[in-house]
């Protein structure tokens, strides 16, 4: 692979330009940097759950950073033009919000889960399960509205684009909270 940067997350992976996320300028080694340290910031989110500490504090300093760096990945990758790029950071912002809103559940979601992780009951994994279950629903009917708002901002093509990023950004977060979440016992 040509003009490749590793990920660091302990797998081949690479990002290069057939994967529609790469970097030709200075930046690159600051994205590099991000894009290495995401898994570790989002593994802050989970573990205090199971290590039974209060994240609060340091949750919205985690969160401004990792914002900070999916911008500028999302910038460095969408290949905006002036005008479109005043159509779609506005939107991008309101889209960000209603994430964050299905953040703070999945969040609820694995404290609750963490807090009964050793005392499991069924009618806890019940409700954890339907928990789960609206959340993805939820994040399906944002997804399904906000493709429609960009789609009136943007060419589709790079709606397409951007709903790409976000899923290769949101599957890297998934695979690392999956790997530090333990089974239900």
């Amino acid at each position: 692979m040509t003009g490749s940067e590793d990920l660091g997350l302990g797998v081949d992976e690479k990002l290069n330009p057939e994967d529609g996320l790469h970097h030709t300028t200075e930046k690159g080694e600051d994205m590099k940097k991000v894009i290495y340290f995401l898994p570790w910031v989002l593994c802050l989110f989970a573990w205090p759950a199971f290590a039974q500490t209060n994240p609060t504090d340091d949750m919205e300093v985690l969160r401004s950073a990792l914002q900070t760096g999916r911008k500028t990945l999302i910038a460095d990758n969408m290949g905006l033009t002036e005008a479109e790029s005043k159509a779609f950071w506005p939107l991008y912002d309101e889209y960000q919000k209603e994430l964050r809103k299905l953040s703070d559940r999945r969040t609820g979601f694995i404290e609750s889960y963490a807090k009964d992780y050793e005392k499991m009951t069924d009618e806890k994994a019940n409700d954890l399960m339907n928990e789960w279950l609206d959340i993805q629903k939820d994040a399906l009917k944002v997804k399904s509205s906000y493709v429609s708002k960009f789609r009136r901002a943007l060419p589709m093509s790079k709606v397409a684009r951007y709903f790409q990023i976000e899923n290769k950004l949101e599957a890297v977060m998934d695979y690392e909270l999956a790997k530090r979440i333990p089974l239900v016992k």
